[in-house]
């Protein structure tokens, strides 16, 4: 049975703890594999606090992130929405992370550590509502062959 759960927070990077804990608690109450759950939690502080970063560059500072989280016995999906300016051409650039590390960036791992390590990766925006950008990770157990990267 699929369960769904909602979380808002204001566009503060203070609030990202709260975001880490809901997601690795769910996880649990679930019985999410601990090493998939774990790659869950990074990939939405990721895409919470590419959000946060988006609504604050936007000139909108008091926006704030939604959280909705399905989980099922088969799946965790999280999707992250915020009212912030689109960034489809970050989210389409196709980055090497081992040319990134190796020149010593210190910004722009996000999405692509979110390409990296969930199964399933959304994002769109939505003229007059904002950012969407929908995230699965698929129970260990679960048969994959059935699934690929949208």
């Amino acid at each position: 049975m699929k369960r769904t759960f909602e979380l808002t927070i204001p566009a503060a990077m203070e609030f990202l703890i709260l975001v880490r804990r809901t997601i690795r608690d769910l996880g649990f109450l679930f019985s999410f594999p601990e090493l998939e759950l774990e790659k869950v939690v990074l990939a939405v502080d990721e895409g919470c606090t590419n959000s946060i970063r988006n609504i604050r560059n936007s000139g909108d500072g008091e926006g704030s992130v939604q959280i909705i989280m399905e989980i099922s016995p088969e799946s965790y999906a999280v999707t992250v929405c915020d009212n912030g300016d689109e960034f489809q051409d970050e989210f389409e650039r196709q980055v090497n992370l081992g040319e990134r590390i190796r020149s010593m960036e210190t910004s722009g791992y996000g999405i692509p550590v979110i390409k990296q390590i969930m199964d399933r990766v959304k994002y769109e925006h939505l003229p007059g509502k904002g950012n969407r950008l929908c995230m699965t990770k698929f129970h260990t157990s679960y048969t994959k062959v059935k699934h690929h990267r949208d």
